[in-house]
């Protein structure tokens, strides 16, 4: 291998990285913007402000027990009827351990997707 091919290996990894750490910030983000969110939303405080100055254990401490209540039924019925169709019209899900073990056999990126969102959203 010549030395410029090997600067233009080493770039293209360079880049890769650099995106890919890009696209994970900007995808942890999306989801911590999601999270609160769905807590805004199920406790009832800061209406209209996803990040603002309420916090969590104040606003859960402010609402009412029936609405208390009311989002952890709420979140398991989302949870148990999200998984139960995962289960049911999704592709098997595929480990971390056995996807790096046997890089032949990779993870549904639609099943996975899903199933870390479930994990997000309840």
């Amino acid at each position: 291998m010549s030395v410029a091919a090997g600067n233009k290996n080493n770039l293209t990894r360079l880049i890769a990285v650099v995106l890919t750490g890009i696209l994970a910030g900007l995808s942890g983000m999306v989801l911590a913007l999601i999270l609160h969110a769905i807590q805004h939303l199920a406790f009832g405080y800061s209406a209209g402000q996803i990040v603002g100055s309420v916090s969590f254990l104040q606003g859960v401490t402010e609402s009412s027990w029936p609405r208390r209540i009311a989002a952890i039924v709420a979140g398991g019925g989302v949870a148990g009827f999200g998984w139960w169709l995962l289960g049911r019209y999704g592709q098997k899900r595929v480990s971390i351990a056995a996807a790096v073990a046997n890089p032949s056999v990779p993870m549904p990126a639609g099943t996975t997707t899903i199933h870390a969102l479930l994990q997000i959203v309840t």
